[in-house]
């Protein structure tokens, strides 16, 4: 939450976020102005990965969840956010 946090603190938004959570995904949104949206998505029991990604070696890494789609998530947001 720190990083949501600062980025909330630097876009003048409000201090506590809005808390929800569907399947696998707690997503904290802060009340900020129109044009400064701050996000931040957290995937549960994710590990160290990118969901939707790839396994960052053959052996030894994280389990990488197929759903969400870090990517997609990312691009829904800035394509939402000019």
């Amino acid at each position: 939450l720190e990083q949501g946090r600062y980025w909330a603190k630097a876009n003048g938004c409000g201090l506590e976020p809005r808390r929800d959570s569907v399947a696998n995904v707690v997503s904290y949104r802060w009340p900020c102005p129109r044009g400064r949206e701050v996000e931040l998505h957290a995937v549960v029991d994710a590990g160290h990965v990118w969901p939707g990604g790839r396994a960052g070696r053959r052996f030894g890494a994280d389990r990488v969840p197929a759903k969400p789609d870090a990517t997609e998530m990312m691009w829904a947001f800035f394509k939402a956010t000019p």
